[in-house]
């Protein structure tokens, strides 16, 4: 018995069929602008001329101020791991020694207490306590 690793490979070569019968292929596509108006997530798709989507947003989510702009950034995970407060304060911040004007992960580090280190990001101030 003979064992064929293709199909072409058993037996006698035949020419390939000179004519193929297709079947008429329908295609079926719907107009976009009809199908955006009947579905119930066309909603929440917000397009404003001169301003752009955020690609990383998914389009039917909702920012947290609600107009479909960009959400407010928030600040880094900072966790402080210890404070020495002398007259040159240091702060032991996610594994590393930082002092006031120091910048960690996008953050300027402004005032160091001695139970809280005061932090600006984007514009804005946050206080991070020391627990």
């Amino acid at each position: 018995m003979a064992v064929c690793a293709t199909a072409l490979s058993c037996g006698p070569r035949t020419p390939p069929p000179t004519s193929v019968a297709r079947m008429p292929v329908r295609a079926e596509r719907p107009d976009t602008l009809a199908s955006m108006e009947d579905s119930t997530s066309a909603r929440f798709y917000v397009y404003e001329p001169g301003s752009l989507r955020d690609p990383f947003i998914r389009p039917g989510t909702r920012t947290s101020s609600g107009t479909g702009g960009p959400a407010e950034p928030t600040p880094p995970p900072l966790t402080i791991q210890g404070i020495i407060f002398t007259d040159s304060p240091r702060a032991m911040i996610n594994g590393r020694s930082v002092g006031e004007g120091d910048v960690i992960e996008g953050a300027t580090i402004k005032k160091i207490n001695p139970n809280s280190v005061e932090i600006e990001f984007a514009g804005k101030r946050h206080t991070i306590a020391y627990r």
